[in-house]
């Protein structure tokens, strides 16, 4: 009985996240949810207790996908540029999390944004500054890099294929791989 319970709550997870992340908070509601995760409506309440819950879960659970990940990096000895690189490509594999992150952030509401803080900002830095710190190189120039790193693959997430166009002047796929190229070289 309990996985079927674990399996419901994960699929409406799943669900909620795709649904926020492509159509943001206020646009999804809790029974679009339901009838996509395919669940009564119930379910999302006796699970997560309510919408904002559940999206809070959902950037959360994306954030220590990330770290439990960038940890594993570090611990196998791959160091910052290891750390750094799987930054890049889960960003750019999984928009939704800095969407998600976004939208908390400048939602105006304080709970969110220091739940956003605490539970994904604030795992997430500590994994690239233990990353830095491994380095060697913990300068107040390295810590300021890395946060323009962290702002420059915000933005690269962010931007649709036809901003990076407009943006580069040439075709995103290839602007985002040059940028990409060059936010590692710096570092």
């Amino acid at each position: 009985m309990a996985d079927v319970r674990e399996q419901s709550a994960e699929r409406i997870e799943q669900t909620a996240t795709k649904l926020f992340a492509d159509r943001g908070f206020d646009a999804v509601s809790v029974r679009d949810i339901a009838r996509a995760a395919q669940v009564p409506v119930s379910a999302i309440n006796y699970y997560f207790g309510s919408k904002e819950a559940l999206y809070r879960e959902c950037a959360r659970k994306l954030a220590q996908q990330y770290v439990a990940e960038a940890r594993a990096r570090l611990d196998a000895g791959e160091g910052l540029r290891g750390v750094l690189e799987h930054y890049l490509d889960f960003a750019a594999g999984n928009v939704r999390l800095i969407k998600m992150w976004l939208d908390l952030q400048l939602s105006g509401d304080a709970d969110a944004q220091a739940y956003s803080n605490r539970e994904i900002l604030g795992p997430v830095s500590r994994v690239l500054l233990d990353a830095l710190a491994s380095s060697g190189e913990m300068s107040i120039d390295r810590r300021l890099q890395m946060l323009s790193f962290v702002g420059a693959v915000v933005l690269g997430a962010i931007l649709t294929d036809e901003q990076m166009e407009s943006l580069t002047e040439t075709q995103a796929e290839a602007a985002r791989g040059r940028w990409r190229d060059e936010i590692l070289r710096r570092l």
